[in-house]
């Protein structure tokens, strides 16, 4: 059986190959487009099916492929933070502790109404940040200014290795911008000890894992943002690491 799989591997990374071969490009304002799409379906198809396969596109496609092309191979590989387990997560058994002296910023984008007139605006609450809800605009935990703190009771005590940050993806926001994202960004955990202060990248992916011992809490405090004069959004915050012997 194992013999049949490499088989069939191989005989898909020869019909890339081939597929690569034969894509057609426009040059227009400077920049390559492909003028066929079938190596978009066939590379998204390939990865879905093999996703072992992401390293050899990593390797195989060239730094000059067009950007859609290039986009698809990276979304291949799996992401570190889901390859992880997640110590700040509400549904293990994590909470929010503690928002210090952050305030809640309602966004007013939503609108509970009866007859056409306004009741209330909803809003998200810290605990939307440890839900691992799916990512969607405005599904966030908002709060006033660019300054702001979130304490998290873990799951489980852990050997906490890296710690994730998540914000709506630039290609999803409606503005095109994402200048309520997090920038500057610290973690502390319960005593005070300082464990980093790391910079969220809002030219990077949405999802970036950052690397950083059994704690039980943990305290995010965003410094900055990229811009928002108003409020801040922090969509997910994950803990990773090991859990701890329950002896120590």
């Amino acid at each position: 059986e194992l013999k049949d799989q490499h088989t069939h591997v191989k005989q898909r990374v020869a019909a890339l190959e081939d597929q690569s071969a034969t894509v057609m490009y426009t040059k227009h304002a400077n920049s390559s487009q492909i003028c066929s799409t079938e190596l978009l379906h066939f590379l998204k198809w390939f990865c879905i099916r093999d996703g072992a396969m992401a390293k050899w596109l990593h390797e195989n496609v060239p730094q000059n492929e067009p950007r859609m092309v290039k986009e698809v191979v990276k979304n291949c590989s799996p992401l570190l933070a889901d390859r992880m387990p997640d110590f700040a997560l509400e549904s293990q058994g994590a909470s929010v502790v503690s928002t210090r002296c952050s305030e809640t910023y309602r966004t007013r984008s939503a609108c509970v109404s009866f007859l056409g007139v306004p009741l209330w605006y909803p809003s998200e609450n810290p605990r939307t940040v440890i839900q691992g809800q799916a990512v969607q605009a405005g599904k966030c935990w908002a709060f006033y200014g660019a300054q702001g703190t979130l304490v998290i009771a873990l799951s489980h005590p852990a050997h906490i290795t890296h710690v994730t940050l998540e914000h709506l993806p630039v290609s999803n926001a409606p503005t095109g911008r994402i200048d309520s994202a997090p920038k500057a960004f610290s973690v502390y955990v319960k005593d005070g000890t300082w464990l980093g202060t790391f910079t969220y990248d809002q030219h990077g992916g949405a999802i970036q894992t950052f690397q950083l011992a059994i704690y039980y809490f943990v305290e995010l405090r965003v410094l900055s943002n990229w811009g928002h004069l108003e409020y801040t959004c922090v969509y997910r915050f994950r803990v990773h690491g090991h859990m701890a012997s329950s002896s120590k």
